[in-house]
């Protein structure tokens, strides 16, 4: 689907539990994302857990 959208770069990650050192695509995510980017979140709350942690 996003691919469909536009999507240039797509990163996925399947983790489970509450720590955050295993976010290795959330944090590959972030560096790679440059000014004018759009970043999908499709489990917001999991992020949220991760950004309140760092």
């Amino acid at each position: 689907m996003l691919e469909k959208e536009g999507g240039k770069k797509l990163f996925v990650e399947k983790v489970t539990g509450t720590s955050t050192k295993q976010r290795a695509q959330l944090y590959e995510a972030i560096e790679f994302a440059r000014e004018g980017d759009t970043l999908v979140v499709t489990e917001i709350d999991r992020l949220a857990l991760v950004l309140l942690w760092t």
